[in-house]
């Protein structure tokens, strides 16, 4: 069963769904308490449509996240980077093996005994070239293998 470790069937993965929606809770969230204490410290009756149209910071926010990659998420204590990338299109294969591949949750240091195997109903959802951990053992060169001319 030492094949069972490798295989990425066993890992959970973080994606784009759950990430911009947690994003958005915190940001939601503190704009909930924000507003809140702004209210309270006014003395007269403010416009709370006002306020956050004022207020764009959500907006900001995962604009910043998405153009840097660097997402914090302050209620969670997540601090990741590197979330996003720019995705080269120069070709159809080099851009599915852009939009498959997945970012290790730990360092590249680290010793395995091989490569991460595929299970059968992964093909086609991650990049197969692509060895997200441990080491790098040089099969993250290129999807041109599955490529064809003509």
């Amino acid at each position: 069963m030492q094949w069972m470790t490798r295989t990425v069937g066993n890992k959970r993965l973080e994606l784009s769904g759950q990430l911009l929606s947690l994003l958005f809770e915190d940001l939601f969230k503190t704009m909930n308490a924000e507003s809140r204490r702004a209210f309270d410290a006014s003395s007269s009756a403010a416009d709370i449509l006002y306020f956050i149209k004022k207020e764009k910071r959500i907006t900001l926010e995962l604009g910043r996240a998405l153009s840097t990659g660097n997402w914090d998420v302050k209620r969670f204590g997540m601090h990741n980077k590197g979330v996003t990338a720019v995705v080269a299109r120069l070709s159809y294969i080099g851009t599915l093996g852009n939009m498959t591949k997945i970012r290790p949750q730990f360092e590249k240091s680290r010793k395995v005994s091989g490569p991460r195997a595929l299970q059968p109903s992964q093909f086609g959802m991650l990049c197969s070239c692509d060895t997200p951990e441990g080491e790098a053992c040089r099969l993250g060169l290129d999807n041109s293998c599955y490529d064809r001319l003509g």
